[in-house]
């Protein structure tokens, strides 16, 4: 074996692993298909550099094909594969890219709920302590809160203070 052959060989120990660390990490990436088959293509690019670099190749004589006609398949086919794995690897990258955004978003948009209690109104801190909305916002640095009454709230507590305990609530024109 030529040391020229034996060099462009090594060069696949660390597309081997990478593939590995990411198929040890696919969860963190949502598929590892495209950097498996960027890796298989990276490795065929790497084995046709190998055989075309290698001038004392016995298969060419093996398989009975001019040494001139041998050279130009496996450039072509080693140059097809490194452009076929290095588009793979940018859609890998751009899809793992996505999946981070999208699992950004998401807990940017859980840590923008607010915990409100749904029988008092008040909210939960984030060291878990139930606060009044008022203080809860006073403290959070948000505008000064005012009270005031709603018209349907309004419409309710007149017909409570009427005495009427029918099911039907007014609306608030009839109640003003």
């Amino acid at each position: 074996m030529n040391l020229k052959f034996i060099s462009n060989l090594l060069v696949l120990i660390p597309f081997a692993w990478t593939f590995f660390y990411l198929l040890r990490r696919r969860k963190f990436f949502r598929s590892v298909y495209p950097f498996g088959f960027a890796a298989l293509f990276l490795a065929i690019a790497r084995i046709a550099d190998a055989l075309v670099a290698t001038e004392g190749s016995g298969l060419c004589a093996w398989l009975g094909i001019a040494r001139e006609s041998f050279d130009s398949f496996f450039a072509l086919v080693g140059n097809v594969a490194d452009i076929i794995g290095v588009v793979l690897l940018v859609f890998g990258f751009v899809r793992a890219i996505e999946s981070l955004r999208s699992g950004e978003k998401r807990i940017e948009t859980l840590e923008a709920l607010l915990p409100l209690c749904a029988w008092c109104k008040r909210v939960r801190t984030d060291e878990g302590i139930w606060k009044p909305v008022e203080e809860y916002l006073r403290d959070k640095g948000a505008p000064e809160a005012t009270h005031g009454i709603c018209p349907d709230c309004a419409a309710r507590l007149l017909h409570d203070k009427k005495g009427d305990w029918t099911n039907e609530v007014p609306t608030p024109e009839r109640a003003i």
